[in-house]
């Protein structure tokens, strides 16, 4: 059997099914020698590593996690403990779910009234949170290692994107009315600027990946990335 006919047999699964991506895994499930403990008098201090054994207090008043071993398959963000699933296509390696991390600025999308939202949702929990470019670039939310995807990366994954590699997930995008437009496509930024006020982002329509410039106010997932 051809990958050609692999790809179409692939398509034609999706197609007809009700899928639903999985929510993020647990830390325990993938890295069970790890914990996550309540410490209301931790001070912040910074994680040695986002992958094998580090340890990072979220804040003076939050949590704290750590993520011991390695698992050469999946990441633990130190910083709260989220696990991804981890694919090397082309010269690099990808997150394959969206970046799940909180940071000012953040958003939730709500699919069931159509708005953003601050705080956590189920979306959220399968989806991950949104960005605008300002947000995406300035506040270093990828993990200690990875970053956000240039234009190069995005038209290197895009030429060699198969729907078998991963399911890339479609988790809509907001604007700046806190309007929340759910699983239309998945928009995703890149770091390249396309003037004063938009950004490159590429989107998934029909199983294909394309590339267009995006108001730098919109609400955009993020997919990190590694060189290998």
């Amino acid at each position: 059997m051809t990958n050609k006919t692999l790809w179409l047999a692939a398509v034609f699964l999706l197609s007809c099914s009700d899928y639903t991506l999985p929510k993020y895994p647990d830390i325990d499930e993938l890295f069970p020698s790890s914990s996550y403990n309540e410490d209301s008098s931790s001070s912040a201090e910074s994680s040695s590593s986002a992958e094998g054994s580090s340890s990072v207090a979220l804040s003076s008043s939050s949590s704290s996690v750590s993520c011991i071993g390695t698992n050469p398959t999946h990441l633990c963000d130190a910083r709260d403990g989220k696990i991804y699933e981890l694919k090397k296509i082309g010269p690099k390696t990808w997150m394959t779910k969206n970046l799940n991390y909180y940071v000012s600025g953040s958003k939730c999308g709500d699919e069931e009234t159509g708005t953003l939202n601050d705080a956590d949702t189920k979306t959220c929990d399968i989806y991950g949170r949104l960005y605008n470019w300002a947000t995406a670039m300035n506040q270093g939310i990828c993990p200690t290692g990875w970053r956000i995807p240039t234009d190069q990366d995005w038209g290197e994954l895009s030429s060699n994107f198969y729907p078998h590699d991963f399911e890339l997930p479609k988790s809509g995008y907001g604007e700046l009315q806190n309007k929340f437009y759910p699983n239309e496509e998945g928009h995703w930024w890149t770091s390249a600027e396309n003037g004063n006020t938009a950004a490159i982002n590429y989107y998934l329509k029909d199983y294909n990946v394309l590339r267009q410039p995006f108001p730098k106010t919109n609400y955009l997932s993020v997919l990190c990335v590694k060189d290998n």
